[in-house]
């Protein structure tokens, strides 16, 4: 049976999706994102000391337990080294 035309326009619109999204990827790797300023260690730190927890747990429901855990080692070396 043959696909619907529709069908075969969808699928030639998502295909040139994708290939201008991974084109995009490619060239903007390693920049900073568009509109956005780096955010300080020291708001870094409030942040992780007042809804730790709940970041740790979005962390972990949508990136994995690892990643939660290493945003929070990561902030735990971060606290250390503000307090020397």
């Amino acid at each position: 049976m043959r696909l619907n035309r529709y069908d075969r326009i969808q699928n030639i619109m998502l295909n040139r999706i994708e290939r201008v999204t991974d084109k995009f990827a490619k060239e903007f790797k390693g920049t900073n994102p568009f509109d956005k300023k780096p955010v300080s260690n020291d708001d870094l730190l409030l942040e992780y000391e007042t809804k730790g927890f709940e970041t740790f747990s979005q962390i972990a429901d949508t990136q994995g337990l690892d990643a939660a855990v290493e945003y929070r080692d990561k902030m735990e070396q971060l606290k250390i080294r503000r307090k020397l």
